[in-house]
């Protein structure tokens, strides 16, 4: 049995939802339906993220919960206009239930960008009307939205004209929104929450069925990016409230949620006089302790029997023991070090060792947060060494005029220069591959306790 709430767990009542059970079997709080407004979507969710939730972390986040909904990076409208395919890198067989989340202002580019998601398979588009970060405000778009409920309406009315209503569109927003930090930038009931059940009002009207709260104002001014994760009052109290006056909406609540049992404890335990809310979203938490927070996820209350189940082939992915989590991570950068296109740049993979100690620097961000603890740091400490020695007798050791005709076709493609494909495997025809697979197995075998390593998930 998987976590529920603390010293809980999840059983089937007389109606088919979950109630959540203490040791003795008595109900915590219940039962726990899934709200028809989710349309699909999972009832934990890991937040999107920049820098964070790309295709490499997600490919990690999927060996380990085969149910949990994933979100992509935040990505600009004009970008998927523009690019297309390149920007939404994913793959819905290796993925599972995967969202998008695009940003932007103008309708009818949120619009296009959104019906192009559909085509690539996406499960479902989020609006971004939560960001605070300095770049998307001055774009007029994110957080600063949330001032714009009109025009959030229009955006998500288009978007799901775009779509077709095949695929949900949903929004991501914060309690509101303050120009600079003081007194008003934490949330007041009174104060600020007409406000905000205006907001989603008129997204609902527009034809939004699901709004992921982060439970926290937005100050556009003075805080950072991080800062606004942090310093704003916490208020978890208005994802209820606002699920009891939006009863055919589906309410996920998202701010510092760290553990399973927590996450449980939220969906299980109902203020007096609210509705439950719909769902739970991690954020940070998901970067820092994978396997502590995810591993467990789908045998929990939070996900068993509540949602439509992911396909047999997104159920084989997933591993029960961290040693094949590290495994799975490992193999998935030796695919992608060997693949000829590097989608982060949209254009050809060359493997010069320059270009593939860049590359493992991403690959191996999910690996390394696998690996803490008891040994951890000789791991990542040695892996790193290990990789700069590889890629220094590399160098030595290849023709320094192979070298320097690989690494001019990788300037050339890097300021978006028409190269013939001739050239391009030329250019990819003598370069060796880094062996990061043996260079970190070796590591972990030498500093990891087996214990730890092969301790199966709860």
């Amino acid at each position: 049995m998987g976590v529920a709430a603390a010293g809980s767990a999840a059983a089937a009542s007389t109606d088919g939802s979950m109630e959540v059970v203490d040791d003795n079997d008595k109900v915590v709080d219940g039962p726990m339906h899934y709200h028809p407004g989710l349309r699909g979507h999972p009832r934990f969710s890991v937040a999107p993220m920049m820098q964070f939730t790309d295709r490499h972390f997600r490919t990690l986040c999927r060996t380990l919960s085969s149910n949990t909904a994933l979100y992509t990076e935040m990505v600009n409208c004009n970008a998927v206009r523009l690019s297309r395919d390149d920007v939404l890198d994913w793959n819905p067989d290796d993925e599972g239930y995967v969202v998008c989340q695009i940003g932007g202002n103008e309708p009818n580019a949120m619009a296009e960008a959104a019906a192009i998601a559909h085509e690539r398979g996406y499960s479902e588009v989020n609006i971004n009307c939560g960001c605070p970060s300095d770049r998307v405000e001055k774009g007029c778009f994110g957080a600063s939205l949330m001032t714009q409920p009109e025009l959030v309406g229009d955006i998500v009315r288009a978007c799901v004209e775009a779509v077709r209503d095949e695929i949900p569109i949903t929004v991501k927003c914060r309690l509101g929104t303050e120009q600079k930090m003081g007194l008003k930038a934490d949330f007041d009931f009174e104060r600020d929450y007409p406000k905000l059940l205006h907001f989603c009002q008129i997204v609902r009207d527009a034809g939004c069925t699901h709004i992921i709260l982060h439970t926290r104002k937005a100050v556009l001014g003075g805080l950072s990016t991080d800062e606004n994760r942090r310093v704003p009052m916490l208020c978890r109290e208005a994802a209820w409230r606002l699920a009891t006056d939006l009863p055919d909406v589906a309410i996920t609540a998202n701010g510092q949620f760290k553990t399973l049992s927590e996450c449980a404890a939220a969906l299980a335990n109902t203020p007096e006089g609210c509705r439950p809310i719909a769902g739970v979203m991690v954020g940070r938490a998901a970067c820092a302790h994978p396997w502590e927070l995810l591993s467990a996820a789908d045998e929990s209350c939070i996900l068993s029997d509540l949602a439509p189940p992911p396909p047999p082939a997104i159920q084989a992915l997933r591993v029960r023991t961290r040693r094949d989590a590290i495994a799975a991570c490992l193999s998935h950068c030796a695919r992608e070090l060997s693949s000829e296109y590097d989608t982060r740049h949209r254009s050809f993979f060359i493997p010069t060792p320059s270009e593939q100690r860049r590359l493992c620097t991403i690959l191996l961000k999910p690996t390394g947060s696998l690996i803490y603890g008891r040994g951890s740091k000789k791991v990542k400490s040695g892996m790193w060494d290990g990789i700069d020695a590889w890629c220094r007798e590399t160098k030595e050791s290849l023709d320094p005029k192979v070298l320097a005709q690989s690494e001019e076709v990788v300037r050339l493609l890097r300021n978006r220069g028409e190269v013939p494909r001739e050239r391009v495997d030329a250019a990819r025809r003598h370069l060796p591959l880094c062996p990061v697979k043996a260079i970190v197995d070796q590591l972990v075998r030498a500093h990891l306790p087996i214990e730890w390593l092969d301790a199966p998930t709860d």
